[in-house]
């Protein structure tokens, strides 16, 4: 692994910025792509419908777990992965697409960056966790044209054995 360790202090830091990236870098079915993505938490009436399909990281709690009396703590860290889009088009069931499968294929494009090659190994964020993952309930909220998704990601820490 080139760049900080663990026990660097940017640490932290390198690991949501290599997360941001990878979700950043997800592709998405029917020609859908993202024109925003921040990690800042912005709620979807402050960004702007031409500036959609956005995604939005919100760094999450972290979770240190002390099992050995004098062992090194494991901590887990957290983000939501936040996706707004406008569905264009009118409501359903004339809308084209339908929010939802705008939804659906958002949904998968973000599952789809979480695959490595080869298939089903970790998920290491290029070095720096030693796994990271999508974990709980994925929520496609849909409201008339405005589609919200909420997709939880779990990070541990540590050095990749």
């Amino acid at each position: 692994m080139t760049g900080p360790t663990f026990d660097d202090p940017t640490y932290l830091e390198q690991v949501y910025a290599a997360l941001f990236a990878l979700l950043q870098g997800a592709t998405f079915a029917a020609g859908v792509t993202l024109k925003t993505s921040m990690r800042a938490f912005m709620v979807p009436d402050q960004v702007a419908p031409e500036d959609m399909p956005a995604l939005v990281l919100v760094e999450g709690p972290l979770h240190a777990e002390q099992k050995e009396i004098f062992g090194p703590a494991k901590w887990t860290f957290t983000a939501m992965a936040a996706l707004y889009v406008r569905a264009e088009g009118t409501v359903a069931p004339r809308q084209k697409p339908l929010s939802v499968t705008t939804a659906n294929l958002l949904i998968w494009g973000i599952q789809k960056a979480f695959e490595t090659k080869p298939p089903y190994q970790k998920q290491t964020l290029g070095g720096l966790v030693a796994h990271a993952w999508i974990e709980g309930a994925v929520v496609p909220d849909v409201t008339s044209e405005q589609v919200l998704i909420t997709v939880p990601i779990y990070m541990l820490a540590g050095p990749v054995s």
